[in-house]
């Protein structure tokens, strides 16, 4: 029997401990009310949003989890080039240094340059210097719950059946997803925009040590 994990909220189907992540309407079959499914063979457990655990002995739609895992396996085979589909290819190698071509610091070069010729400098637009227009609240709301669901996709491993933490542990680090699943509801809106690209801002709950 095949092994198999599914997450509403990352986007993420696993069979046999192999992920696909970032997935589009693949998953749209399942209820809305289940975020996540969990299937070692033989038994396994359905997530709600609500914090429900159910343990089940079979598994709805399974055929369809394992087709769609398939369909997407097989599209990313096909999408590969071989050496044998393709001879142009050739194993990558460091490229070797151009010869009199040494690096240098722009920036440096610029200071220089406006210093040696001020009748003729060199300047940035002023479209360049304008300083950027700050994100909606709308779009701060998008790129938290992005590094809030990474989080998420971080964490997945420690649900896993074959995982190597102990009850314990699991339950401790179930604990802490179902405080990042609620935190766009229990923490504050104006912290959102220092947190929403740092995934080591204090803000987010702290995993488990």
């Amino acid at each position: 029997m095949r092994e198999i994990y599914a997450n509403q909220n990352t986007f993420t189907l696993a069979v046999d401990n192999y992920f696909f992540y970032n997935l589009n309407d693949e998953l749209s079959f399942m209820p809305e009310e289940i975020h996540e499914v969990r299937w070692n063979g033989i038994s396994g457990e359905v997530r709600y949003d609500d914090g429900r655990v159910q343990e089940i002995t079979e598994l709805n739609n399974i055929d369809q989890y394992i087709s769609i895992f398939d369909t997407l396996r097989s599209e990313e085979l096909a999408s590969r080039p071989t050496r044998q589909s393709d001879p142009s290819i050739e194993p990558w190698s460091k490229p070797e240094p151009v010869p009199g071509v040494e690096e240098y610091d722009a920036e440096e070069w610029l200071r220089q340059w406006n210093e040696d010729n001020p009748v003729h400098p060199i300047t940035q637009d002023e479209e360049e210097l304008e300083s950027p227009t700050p994100p909606t609240q709308e779009e701060i709301s998008v790129e938290f719950r992005n590094t809030r669901n990474n989080l998420l996709l971080a964490s997945d491993w420690t649900q896993l059946a074959n995982s190597p933490l102990t009850d314990s542990e699991k339950l401790a680090w179930e604990s802490y997803r179902q405080e990042l699943r609620n935190s766009p509801e229990t923490i504050d809106p104006s912290l959102w925009e220092s947190m929403m690209f740092d995934q080591n801002n204090l803000n987010w709950p702290t995993e488990p040590s």
